[in-house]
C-alpha cells in the first residue's frame, strides 16, 4: 500500500478554536480535518463523506457541540435529551438563558422520566 495508509499528525498541527469563521466548521484548521476524514476512508471504520467532524478536549465540549447542532432555531418548545445510565449530569448553571446550554432551546430530561434538570 505505500504511502497509501501515512497519515501524519505534526505536533505543530492546529486544531484552532478559531480558524475559519467563513465556515461552518470554523473551529477546525481544514489540514486536520482532511487528515482525519482520510484516515477513517482508508481504515474504513466510519463515514465520514457528507458528515462533519466534530472535536473537543473533553465530554462537556462535544455534549454541548451536539447539542448546539440538534437545536432548532425556530421553534417554541425545547428538544428532549434522554441519557440511559450512566447519563451525563448537567450543571443547572450551564442550563440558563445566555449560557452555553441554552435551557430554551433543549430540555435535558432525567434517566427516570420528563424532569428538567435547572427548573
Amino acid at each position: 500500500m505505500g504511502n497509501k495508509c501515512d497519515i501524519p499528525f505534526n505536533g505543530d498541527d492546529s486544531l484552532s478554536y478559531f480558524a475559519n469563521v467563513k465556515s461552518l466548521r470554523w473551529f477546525m484548521e481544514s489540514q486536520p480535518e482532511e487528515k482525519i476524514s482520510r484516515m477513517h476512508n482508508v481504515v474504513v471504520n466510519a463515514i465520514v463523506d457528507d458528515h462533519y467532524i466534530v472535536i473537543g478536549t473533553g465530554s462537556s465540549q462535544l455534549v454541548q457541540a451536539a447539542l448546539y447542532a440538534l437545536s432548532p432555531t425556530k421553534q417554541l418548545d425545547p428538544i428532549s435529551v434522554v441519557s440511559a445510565t450512566p447519563f451525563y449530569v448537567v450543571s443547572p448553571s450551564l442550563l440558563e438563558p445566555g449560557s452555553l446550554i441554552d435551557s430554551r432551546t433543549v430540555g435535558w430530561f432525567n434517566h427516570w422520566g420528563p424532569e428538567f434538570y435547572g427548573h
